[in-house]
């Protein structure tokens, strides 16, 4: 299914937020002043031209839509397809995956009914729809079109994987170890299975965490969902050096990404004693962000440490003017105004 489960990967974050700060991964917006063309998509628009009957290639240019967050051409691409071929179950498959993503639930769900229509027997069309209820939160019938599917096929990763996440969202956390290690064995490729084990090892202080963290980025490099939890798990346990590390990696990667910048000001700042350098670190945050609320505030205190009282003022009362009545913030000016 084109649903991305790194949706939900985030899910155990809580258990291991760094000053309760830690955010979910953001993507960025799509920029529009330069207009990129897939040459994927521009081969297949070719091949279109000189097969304009052929059903499939509607859905394989839908599929790479979809994939570049384009639903709308993606939709009306899939309904091309349709409307040359309604007897392709696959068809209505994809359609369920661009309405899902478009967040019309309702019609996903009827979609995928039409293609189970088509197809009886097909595991991966039951788990799609076993995924939809689950990000709905019906998990009798999630687990009732999970059940369908492992009667049809007892291999799929995907159902281990949705099992997991459903264990983990009832907190049951021996069950989804199990699902999810058994997510692994079906598929040594399950990005999600092994960042979700490394997430629910992060909430039991388990330092199995590790090497499942490192296997997700093996498998998805480009990507820093693992790289930051493997970094916020390197810091809650003290391994502060080991944690930066990973956070200027996240920076080469994603050199926006502010929340590596704090993270390491926050280090600096509160566990190593070297407030001068957290100043950096935090500026560089707020660069990214100009309303960073808890950058200020702690750059703030960062130069309250060195004795910069005057730049401590000014941060402070920033904090104050984005985030009214905060009252580390009104405690800190009270400090200053006081000494």
């Amino acid at each position: 299914m084109y649903i991305k489960l790194q949706i939900i990967t985030l899910l155990l974050f809580g258990f291991i937020a760094c000053n309760n700060h830690s955010e979910k991964i953001v993507n960025k917006a799509t920029d529009t002043t330069n207009v990129y063309v897939n040459p994927e998509i521009e081969k297949i628009s070719q091949l279109i031209l000189e097969q304009p009957d052929n059903s499939i290639l509607y859905e394989k240019r839908a599929l790479f839509y979809l994939n570049e967050n384009n639903a709308n051409e993606a939709l009306k691409d899939i309904r091309k397809a349709i409307i040359k071929d309604s007897s392709n179950y696959s068809f209505f498959r994809t359609l369920s995956d661009i309405y899902f993503v478009m967040g019309l639930g309702a019609r996903s769900k009827e979609a995928l009914k039409k293609s189970i229509s088509l197809r009886k027997d097909n595991d991966t069309t039951y788990i799609n729809m076993a995924e939809i209820f689950f990000y709905e939160k019906d998990f009798k019938n999630a687990l009732l079109y999970l059940d369908t599917s492992f009667k049809i096929n007892k291999c799929n990763s995907k159902y281990y994987l949705l099992r997991g996440l459903i264990a983990i969202d009832k907190k049951d956390s021996l069950k989804a170890i199990t699902f999810l290690t058994d997510a692994t064995k079906y598929n040594e490729n399950n990005y999600d299975a092994f960042l979700q084990l490394g997430l629910l090892y992060s909430s039991l202080k388990n330092e199995k965490a590790i090497s499942n963290f490192e296997k997700a980025i093996k498998l998805n490099p480009s990507e820093i969902e693992a790289d930051y939890a493997l970094a916020l798990f390197h810091q809650e346990n003290q391994k502060f050096e080991e944690a930066i590390v990973i956070y200027n990696k996240i920076i080469k990667k994603k050199p926006n990404y502010k929340y590596a910048y704090y993270n390491i000001g926050y280090i600096k700042l509160v566990y190593q004693n070297a407030p001068k350098d957290a100043v950096k670190y935090f500026t560089e945050a707020i660069t990214i962000d100009k309303n960073y609320v808890e950058a200020y505030y702690n750059r703030g205190y960062s130069y309250e440490l060195i004795s910069d009282y005057n730049n401590a003022e000014k941060d402070y009362k920033k904090a104050l003017e984005l985030k009214h009545n905060y009252e580390k913030a009104i405690e800190a000016l009270n400090r200053l105004y006081k000494d």
